[in-house]
């Protein structure tokens, strides 16, 4: 799962060492900073692994953001708190303080979204599953109606009557419009009364395979909702990490003079 934070952690850290070189000459507010800044980039490094990661997991993003939001959080209330004499440093730390709590609100509403599209991995399996059963079940019907024809009579009309499922996974309202068909198909199907044992065996487990389908097919859309909120999420954490950047670079400028 790929969600990445395109605002690489190498523009702060490369700006932050040329700060800690020249800030000196500031004195005392200028080391203060600098340190504030230093307290989040090891979270910020670590966090990024993972989100960058094609392979990471719902459960390994909220486990990396989770502690980043926290330090950043931190870290951005105590810049805040802190008093700065010179005034282009009392500017500069103002903008970074507000950008490291934003920065931290953005991480912490990315954890809980990842968190939400935990469930997508096991939708996915049991949607290929059913399908296999599904397809089983269905040529077994065939087969048993085509060897026994009076025994499908009135199940061929409730067969016929199927509602066909979206084409798309993300279209939440489809989706739940098509459960609400189904389930009436279901309901329909399980009244029809199978004489032979085999057949109605093989009629339960189609039905309950569709309804299984129908609840996988929920879930996804869901989580397709989920990541559209965390990709608008992960937006405005790169804009933080844009005016982070930009503090430190003014930052930089000046400590350097």
């Amino acid at each position: 799962m790929r969600k990445s934070m395109s605002c690489t952690p190498a523009i702060v850290l490369c700006a932050m060492a040329a700060l800690s070189a020249g800030c000196s000459k500031k004195g005392s507010e200028c080391q203060s900073l600098i340190g504030s800044i230093n307290g989040i980039v090891s979270s910020l490094e670590a966090a990024q692994k993972v989100t960058g990661n094609n392979d990471s997991k719902p459960e390994q993003i909220s486990a990396a953001l989770r502690p980043f939001a926290k330090s950043a959080s931190a870290a951005g209330e105590a810049l805040g708190k802190a008093e700065f004499t010179v005034p282009e440093i009392k500017k500069i730390a103002g903008e970074t303080s507000a950008s490291m709590v934003a920065l931290a609100a953005n991480a912490s509403s990315m954890a809980d979204l990842a968190d939400q599209m935990k469930g997508v991995d096991a939708a996915g399996k049991a949607i290929d599953d059913q399908k296999k059963v599904i397809d089983s079940n269905e040529a077994e019907i065939k087969k048993d109606c085509e060897a026994k024809p009076s025994l499908c009579t009135e199940l061929a009309k409730v067969l016929e009557a199927f509602p066909a499922p979206p084409g798309k996974s993300d279209d939440t309202v489809a989706i739940a419009a098509w459960s609400a068909k189904l389930n009436s198909w279901a309901a329909a199907l399980a009244k029809v009364d199978v004489k032979d044992a085999g057949l109605k065996g093989h009629v339960k487990n189609f039905e309950t395979s569709w309804t299984t389908f129908a609840a996988a097919m929920k879930t996804l859309s869901s989580v397709s909702e989920t990541a559209k909120k965390y990709d608008e999420n992960t937006k405005q954490f790169n804009a933080q990490i844009d005016a982070a950047n930009k503090a430190t670079s003014e930052a930089n400028a000046f400590c350097a003079k």
